[in-house]
Protein backbone atom coordinates (compact mmCIF):
# COMPACT_ATOMS: atom_id res chain seq x y z
CA UNK A 1 0.00 0.00 0.00
CA UNK A 2 1.11 3.55 -0.74
CA UNK A 3 1.39 6.11 2.04
CA UNK A 4 1.08 9.66 0.69
CA UNK A 5 2.52 12.91 2.00
CA UNK A 6 1.44 16.23 0.49
CA UNK A 7 2.86 19.46 1.86
CA UNK A 8 2.67 23.12 1.00
CA UNK A 9 4.59 26.04 2.41
CA UNK A 10 4.52 29.72 1.54
CA UNK A 11 6.53 29.35 -1.69
CA UNK A 12 6.18 25.79 -2.99
CA UNK A 13 4.55 22.41 -2.48
CA UNK A 14 5.70 18.79 -2.54
CA UNK A 15 4.17 15.33 -2.87
CA UNK A 16 5.63 11.86 -2.39
CA UNK A 17 4.53 8.33 -1.60
CA UNK A 18 6.18 5.47 0.26
CA UNK A 19 5.38 1.86 -0.56
CA UNK A 20 6.01 -0.47 2.34
CA UNK A 21 6.80 -4.07 1.59
CA UNK A 22 9.90 -6.24 1.59
CA UNK A 23 11.72 -3.02 0.89
CA UNK A 24 10.69 0.61 1.06
CA UNK A 25 10.11 2.37 -2.24
CA UNK A 26 9.90 6.13 -2.51
CA UNK A 27 7.99 7.74 -5.38
CA UNK A 28 8.78 11.40 -5.86
CA UNK A 29 9.04 13.86 -4.33
CA UNK A 30 7.72 16.21 -6.97
CA UNK A 31 7.54 19.98 -6.60
CA UNK A 32 4.80 22.45 -7.53
CA UNK A 33 3.36 25.87 -6.74
CA UNK A 34 2.14 26.67 -3.25
CA UNK A 35 -1.46 25.90 -2.37
CA UNK A 36 -1.29 27.35 1.13
CA UNK A 37 -5.01 27.76 1.86
CA UNK A 38 -4.61 31.07 3.69
CA UNK A 39 -3.40 33.37 0.87
CA UNK A 40 -4.42 31.19 -2.11
CA UNK A 41 -8.06 31.10 -3.23
CA UNK A 42 -9.54 27.61 -2.90
CA UNK A 43 -10.11 27.04 -6.64
CA UNK A 44 -6.52 28.06 -7.37
CA UNK A 45 -5.23 25.86 -4.52
CA UNK A 46 -7.31 22.92 -5.77
CA UNK A 47 -5.93 23.28 -9.29
CA UNK A 48 -2.33 23.48 -8.08
CA UNK A 49 -2.75 20.48 -5.74
CA UNK A 50 -4.30 18.36 -8.49
CA UNK A 51 -1.44 19.16 -10.85
CA UNK A 52 1.04 18.23 -8.12
CA UNK A 53 -0.66 14.86 -7.50
CA UNK A 54 -0.77 14.17 -11.24
CA UNK A 55 2.98 14.79 -11.38
CA UNK A 56 3.48 12.28 -8.58
CA UNK A 57 1.29 9.60 -10.15
CA UNK A 58 3.32 9.93 -13.35
CA UNK A 59 6.37 8.67 -11.42
CA UNK A 60 4.64 5.35 -10.57
CA UNK A 61 5.64 2.19 -12.41
CA UNK A 62 3.09 -0.11 -14.05
CA UNK A 63 2.81 -2.28 -10.90
CA UNK A 64 1.87 0.65 -8.66
CA UNK A 65 -1.68 1.93 -8.36
CA UNK A 66 -3.34 4.80 -6.55
CA UNK A 67 -6.23 3.33 -4.55
CA UNK A 68 -8.91 5.36 -2.81
CA UNK A 69 -7.99 3.91 0.58
CA UNK A 70 -4.32 4.97 0.54
CA UNK A 71 -3.39 6.79 3.78
CA UNK A 72 -2.44 10.44 3.34
CA UNK A 73 -1.03 13.27 5.46
CA UNK A 74 -1.54 16.85 4.32
CA UNK A 75 0.79 19.38 5.98
CA UNK A 76 0.00 23.09 5.68
CA UNK A 77 1.05 26.35 7.37
CA UNK A 78 -1.12 27.64 10.19
CA UNK A 79 -3.45 24.68 10.81
CA UNK A 80 -4.73 25.83 14.19
CA UNK A 81 -8.53 25.79 13.95
CA UNK A 82 -11.33 23.42 12.96
CA UNK A 83 -11.89 25.63 9.92
CA UNK A 84 -8.32 25.00 8.70
CA UNK A 85 -8.71 21.26 9.22
CA UNK A 86 -12.03 21.16 7.34
CA UNK A 87 -10.56 23.14 4.45
CA UNK A 88 -7.64 20.71 4.25
CA UNK A 89 -9.97 17.71 4.39
CA UNK A 90 -12.07 19.18 1.59
CA UNK A 91 -8.92 19.49 -0.50
CA UNK A 92 -8.08 15.82 0.20
CA UNK A 93 -11.63 14.85 -0.83
CA UNK A 94 -11.12 16.66 -4.12
CA UNK A 95 -7.81 14.83 -4.60
CA UNK A 96 -9.57 11.42 -4.33
CA UNK A 97 -8.52 10.75 -0.72
CA UNK A 98 -12.20 10.63 0.23
CA UNK A 99 -12.37 7.33 2.12
CA UNK A 100 -8.76 6.94 3.18
CA UNK A 101 -7.21 7.28 6.63
CA UNK A 102 -5.92 10.85 6.51
CA UNK A 103 -4.82 13.74 8.65
CA UNK A 104 -4.40 17.49 8.12
CA UNK A 105 -1.52 18.77 10.23
CA UNK A 106 0.38 21.98 10.89
CA UNK A 107 3.77 22.30 9.22
CA UNK A 108 5.45 22.96 12.57
CA UNK A 109 4.45 19.43 13.64
CA UNK A 110 5.81 17.87 10.44
CA UNK A 111 8.85 20.16 10.82
CA UNK A 112 9.44 18.98 14.38
CA UNK A 113 9.16 15.32 13.34
CA UNK A 114 11.58 15.92 10.45
CA UNK A 115 14.04 17.58 12.82
CA UNK A 116 13.84 15.83 16.18
CA UNK A 117 12.69 12.31 15.37
CA UNK A 118 15.48 11.87 12.84
CA UNK A 119 18.06 12.88 15.47
CA UNK A 120 16.69 11.61 18.78
CA UNK A 121 13.85 9.24 17.70
CA UNK A 122 11.38 11.14 19.90
CA UNK A 123 9.44 14.39 19.56
CA UNK A 124 9.51 16.13 22.93
CA UNK A 125 11.03 19.50 22.18
CA UNK A 126 10.54 22.62 20.11
CA UNK A 127 10.30 23.38 16.41
CA UNK A 128 11.29 26.98 15.67
CA UNK A 129 10.17 27.86 12.15
CA UNK A 130 11.42 30.99 10.37
CA UNK A 131 11.02 31.31 6.62
CA UNK A 132 8.53 33.55 4.83
CA UNK A 133 6.44 33.08 7.97
CA UNK A 134 7.47 32.13 11.50
CA UNK A 135 6.09 30.24 14.48
CA UNK A 136 7.17 28.11 17.41
CA UNK A 137 5.71 24.72 18.28
CA UNK A 138 6.34 23.04 21.63
CA UNK A 139 5.71 19.32 21.96
CA UNK A 140 5.06 18.19 25.54
CA UNK A 141 4.50 14.45 25.98
CA UNK A 142 3.32 14.07 22.38
CA UNK A 143 0.70 16.84 22.65
CA UNK A 144 0.20 18.42 19.23
CA UNK A 145 -2.67 20.87 19.76
CA UNK A 146 -2.79 24.64 19.26
CA UNK A 147 -2.20 25.74 22.88
CA UNK A 148 1.38 24.55 22.49
CA UNK A 149 2.02 26.73 19.44
CA UNK A 150 3.17 30.33 19.68
CA UNK A 151 2.74 32.94 16.95
CA UNK A 152 2.17 31.62 13.42
CA UNK A 153 -0.89 33.76 12.66
CA UNK A 154 0.40 34.69 9.23
CA UNK A 155 2.85 37.27 7.85
CA UNK A 156 0.49 40.21 8.34
CA UNK A 157 -0.74 39.39 11.86
CA UNK A 158 2.25 37.78 13.48
CA UNK A 159 5.20 35.65 12.39
CA UNK A 160 7.75 37.77 14.22
CA UNK A 161 11.31 36.92 13.23
CA UNK A 162 10.28 35.83 9.72
CA UNK A 163 11.78 36.76 6.37
CA UNK A 164 8.62 38.66 5.44
CA UNK A 165 8.74 40.72 8.64
CA UNK A 166 12.41 41.52 8.12
CA UNK A 167 11.76 42.66 4.53
CA UNK A 168 8.77 44.79 5.52
CA UNK A 169 10.79 46.42 8.32
CA UNK A 170 13.41 47.43 5.76
CA UNK A 171 10.92 48.81 3.25
CA UNK A 172 8.94 50.69 5.91
CA UNK A 173 12.08 52.10 7.52
CA UNK A 174 13.46 53.67 4.36
CA UNK A 175 10.13 54.83 2.95
CA UNK A 176 9.32 56.46 6.28
CA UNK A 177 12.70 58.19 6.46
CA UNK A 178 12.08 59.83 3.07
CA UNK A 179 8.47 60.81 3.62
CA UNK A 180 9.37 62.34 7.01
CA UNK A 181 12.10 64.41 5.46
CA UNK A 182 15.00 62.53 7.04
CA UNK A 183 17.94 62.74 4.63
CA UNK A 184 19.40 59.47 3.35
CA UNK A 185 23.14 59.39 3.95
CA UNK A 186 25.71 57.82 1.65
CA UNK A 187 25.69 54.46 3.45
CA UNK A 188 21.90 54.22 3.35
CA UNK A 189 21.93 55.18 -0.33
CA UNK A 190 24.44 52.40 -1.01
CA UNK A 191 22.20 49.98 0.89
CA UNK A 192 19.20 51.02 -1.21
CA UNK A 193 21.09 50.60 -4.46
CA UNK A 194 22.97 47.36 -3.72
CA UNK A 195 20.35 45.53 -1.65
CA UNK A 196 16.85 46.81 -2.22
CA UNK A 197 16.76 47.92 -5.82
CA UNK A 198 19.22 45.33 -7.09
CA UNK A 199 17.37 42.42 -5.48
CA UNK A 200 13.68 43.27 -5.77
CA UNK A 201 12.83 46.49 -7.55
CA UNK A 202 15.41 46.19 -10.30
CA UNK A 203 12.86 47.34 -12.89
CA UNK A 204 12.85 50.89 -11.44
CA UNK A 205 15.62 53.29 -10.44
CA UNK A 206 16.05 55.87 -7.73
CA UNK A 207 17.11 58.66 -10.06
CA UNK A 208 14.57 61.35 -10.80
CA UNK A 209 12.03 60.60 -8.06
CA UNK A 210 12.07 59.49 -4.41
CA UNK A 211 12.78 55.93 -3.36
CA UNK A 212 9.40 55.79 -1.63
CA UNK A 213 7.69 56.30 -4.99
CA UNK A 214 9.68 53.40 -6.45
CA UNK A 215 8.72 51.07 -3.63
CA UNK A 216 5.05 52.08 -3.76
CA UNK A 217 4.93 51.41 -7.50
CA UNK A 218 6.63 48.02 -7.13
CA UNK A 219 4.65 47.00 -4.04
CA UNK A 220 1.25 47.76 -5.55
CA UNK A 221 2.17 46.07 -8.84
CA UNK A 222 3.32 42.97 -6.96
CA UNK A 223 0.05 42.66 -5.04
CA UNK A 224 -1.95 43.20 -8.24
CA UNK A 225 0.01 40.82 -10.47
CA UNK A 226 0.71 38.08 -7.89
CA UNK A 227 -2.25 38.17 -5.49
CA UNK A 228 -1.58 34.66 -4.14
CA UNK A 229 2.19 34.83 -3.86
CA UNK A 230 3.22 38.46 -3.24
CA UNK A 231 4.26 37.81 0.37
CA UNK A 232 6.84 35.28 -0.75
CA UNK A 233 8.27 37.75 -3.27
CA UNK A 234 8.60 40.41 -0.57
CA UNK A 235 10.33 37.88 1.72
CA UNK A 236 13.01 37.23 -0.93
CA UNK A 237 14.61 40.49 0.17
CA UNK A 238 15.55 38.81 3.44
CA UNK A 239 17.83 36.32 1.69
CA UNK A 240 20.04 39.11 0.34
CA UNK A 241 20.16 40.86 3.72
CA UNK A 242 21.07 37.68 5.64
CA UNK A 243 23.74 36.86 3.06
CA UNK A 244 25.42 40.24 3.49
CA UNK A 245 25.10 40.05 7.29
CA UNK A 246 27.18 36.84 7.24
CA UNK A 247 30.09 38.39 5.31
CA UNK A 248 33.35 37.77 7.17
CA UNK A 249 35.56 39.88 4.92
CA UNK A 250 33.37 42.17 2.79
CA UNK A 251 34.94 44.21 0.01
CA UNK A 252 35.49 47.90 0.57
CA UNK A 253 32.20 48.88 -1.07
CA UNK A 254 30.02 46.47 0.92
CA UNK A 255 31.77 46.97 4.27
CA UNK A 256 29.62 50.03 4.98
CA UNK A 257 26.39 48.08 4.32
CA UNK A 258 27.21 45.03 6.46
CA UNK A 259 26.41 46.68 9.84
CA UNK A 260 22.96 47.74 8.57
CA UNK A 261 22.18 44.17 7.48
CA UNK A 262 23.54 42.72 10.72
CA UNK A 263 21.33 45.03 12.80
CA UNK A 264 18.27 43.96 10.79
CA UNK A 265 19.07 40.25 11.23
CA UNK A 266 19.72 40.75 14.94
CA UNK A 267 16.34 42.43 15.35
CA UNK A 268 14.60 39.46 13.68
CA UNK A 269 16.57 37.01 15.84
CA UNK A 270 15.51 38.91 18.96
CA UNK A 271 11.85 38.56 17.96
CA UNK A 272 12.19 34.82 17.36
CA UNK A 273 14.12 34.21 20.60
CA UNK A 274 11.44 36.11 22.54
CA UNK A 275 8.71 33.85 21.11
CA UNK A 276 10.63 30.70 22.01
CA UNK A 277 11.45 31.95 25.51
CA UNK A 278 7.84 32.96 26.16
CA UNK A 279 6.62 29.51 25.18
CA UNK A 280 9.16 27.81 27.42
CA UNK A 281 8.24 29.99 30.41
CA UNK A 282 4.50 29.48 29.93
CA UNK A 283 4.82 25.72 29.68
CA UNK A 284 7.77 25.12 32.04
CA UNK A 285 5.68 22.79 34.24
CA UNK A 286 4.62 20.68 31.26
CA UNK A 287 7.89 20.41 29.35
CA UNK A 288 9.69 17.20 30.37
CA UNK A 289 12.69 17.83 32.65
CA UNK A 290 16.23 18.08 31.37
CA UNK A 291 17.75 19.59 28.27
CA UNK A 292 15.36 21.29 25.81
CA UNK A 293 15.91 20.17 22.23
CA UNK A 294 15.13 22.80 19.60
CA UNK A 295 15.05 21.94 15.90
CA UNK A 296 15.15 24.86 13.46
CA UNK A 297 13.30 24.95 10.14
CA UNK A 298 13.02 27.57 7.42
CA UNK A 299 15.35 29.71 5.34
CA UNK A 300 16.15 32.24 8.06
CA UNK A 301 17.75 29.49 10.15
CA UNK A 302 19.06 27.45 7.25
CA UNK A 303 20.80 30.21 5.32
CA UNK A 304 21.80 32.70 8.00
CA UNK A 305 24.47 31.66 10.44
CA UNK A 306 24.18 35.02 12.22
CA UNK A 307 20.42 34.58 12.73
CA UNK A 308 20.88 31.06 14.12
CA UNK A 309 23.74 32.04 16.44
CA UNK A 310 21.93 35.16 17.66
CA UNK A 311 18.78 33.21 18.58
CA UNK A 312 20.85 30.59 20.40
CA UNK A 313 22.87 33.22 22.30
CA UNK A 314 19.74 35.12 23.34
CA UNK A 315 18.07 31.94 24.63
CA UNK A 316 21.12 30.95 26.65
CA UNK A 317 21.32 34.49 28.07
CA UNK A 318 17.62 34.44 29.00
CA UNK A 319 18.30 32.26 32.08
CA UNK A 320 15.46 29.86 31.39
CA UNK A 321 16.78 27.35 33.90
CA UNK A 322 17.33 24.70 31.22
CA UNK A 323 20.17 23.64 29.00
CA UNK A 324 19.37 24.51 25.38
CA UNK A 325 20.36 22.09 22.62
CA UNK A 326 19.53 23.85 19.33
CA UNK A 327 20.30 22.53 15.85
CA UNK A 328 19.17 23.06 12.30
CA UNK A 329 16.80 20.34 11.13
CA UNK A 330 18.50 17.83 8.90
CA UNK A 331 15.35 17.28 6.82
CA UNK A 332 12.61 19.34 5.19
CA UNK A 333 9.14 19.25 6.87
CA UNK A 334 7.93 17.16 3.92
CA UNK A 335 10.08 14.29 5.19
CA UNK A 336 8.36 14.64 8.57
CA UNK A 337 4.94 14.45 6.88
CA UNK A 338 6.03 11.31 5.04
CA UNK A 339 7.23 9.72 8.28
CA UNK A 340 3.89 10.52 9.94
CA UNK A 341 1.98 9.12 6.93
CA UNK A 342 3.42 5.65 7.53
CA UNK A 343 2.00 5.44 11.07
CA UNK A 344 -1.46 4.38 12.17
CA UNK A 345 -1.74 7.24 14.64
CA UNK A 346 -0.81 10.58 13.12
CA UNK A 347 0.32 11.96 16.48
CA UNK A 348 3.11 9.39 16.74
CA UNK A 349 6.26 8.58 14.77
CA UNK A 350 7.56 5.33 13.24
CA UNK A 351 10.08 3.10 15.00
CA UNK A 352 13.79 4.03 14.65
CA UNK A 353 14.51 1.45 11.94
CA UNK A 354 11.73 2.77 9.71
CA UNK A 355 12.80 6.37 10.34
CA UNK A 356 16.34 5.52 9.22
CA UNK A 357 15.07 3.67 6.13
CA UNK A 358 12.74 6.47 5.02
CA UNK A 359 15.41 9.13 5.58
CA UNK A 360 17.84 7.06 3.53
CA UNK A 361 15.32 7.10 0.66
CA UNK A 362 15.25 10.90 0.69
CA UNK A 363 19.04 11.10 0.87
CA UNK A 364 19.27 8.94 -2.27
CA UNK A 365 16.92 10.96 -4.50
CA UNK A 366 18.42 11.18 -8.00
CA UNK A 367 17.48 14.81 -8.63
CA UNK A 368 20.28 16.86 -7.05
CA UNK A 369 18.10 19.92 -6.42
CA UNK A 370 15.29 17.96 -4.78
CA UNK A 371 17.75 15.97 -2.69
CA UNK A 372 19.34 19.19 -1.44
CA UNK A 373 15.86 20.56 -0.70
CA UNK A 374 14.79 17.52 1.32
CA UNK A 375 18.11 16.78 3.09
CA UNK A 376 20.00 19.72 4.57
CA UNK A 377 22.96 17.80 5.96
CA UNK A 378 25.25 19.22 8.63
CA UNK A 379 24.11 21.54 11.40
CA UNK A 380 25.54 24.81 12.62
CA UNK A 381 27.28 24.31 15.93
Amino acid sequence: MLHFAITSGHSSSYASAIQIGKRLRLFGPVRGETFNLHPVQYEKAQDRAKRLLTQLIETFDHDTTFDDDCPCVLSLPGVFSSYDVRAGEQLLDDLRFLHCPRSVIDDTWSGLVAGLSTQTFQTNGICAFAGTGASVFICCNQQTVRPYKRDGYGPLLGDFGSGFRLAMNVLEQFVRSETHGTPVNATQRLFIETVLLDEIVSDVTISGFPFSTDVTHWFHALQRDKPHDWRTHVAKLASKITQIADFDTPDSQMSAVVPICQALVDRSATEMAATIATGIKELENEIPPGCINITCQGGMFRHSKRYFNSVLRLLRDAKLGREINMKRAAYHPHVGAQLIATTTNYKTIPDPDRIRAICACFQNIHDDHLRATMFFGDHYE
